[in-house]
């Protein structure tokens, strides 16, 4: 099963690159979610993988910048059969907020310093 969603951040793409791959950012942005997680950064593919352990699923982050700031894109793939796509949802729609809330709160106190 794959799921896709996405969403704008108004931050730089350096800012949001660390907070997918620092895990004291992640365990931030998660709040509420135990995952235990394996990182892959993939500069041929240009995204960072984040692979669910416990329920082999690969949460595929991909950067791109536009003209208002950056597209963050999320693809979970699941690679069993009996996997629970609300959960994964839920957990893609908190992730991508959580990440847009302390991506934006950085910038713009980065921004007024």
């Amino acid at each position: 099963m794959k799921y896709y969603q996405e969403i704008a951040i108004y931050a730089d793409l350096e800012l949001i690159q660390e907070l997918l791959i620092r895990y004291d950012h992640i365990e931030v942005w998660e709040r509420g979610f135990e995952i235990f997680k394996e990182l892959i950064v993939d500069d041929k593919e240009s995204c960072i993988i984040h692979w669910d352990i416990e329920k082999n699923i690969d949460y595929t982050y991909r950067l791109k910048e536009n003209i208002l700031g950056t597209k963050l894109c999320l693809e979970a793939n699941g690679l069993e059969e009996d996997l629970d796509g609300l959960e994964v949802q839920f957990y893609m729609q908190r992730a991508l907020k959580g990440i847009k809330e302390r991506a934006e709160e950085n910038y713009f106190f980065c921004s007024n310093v």
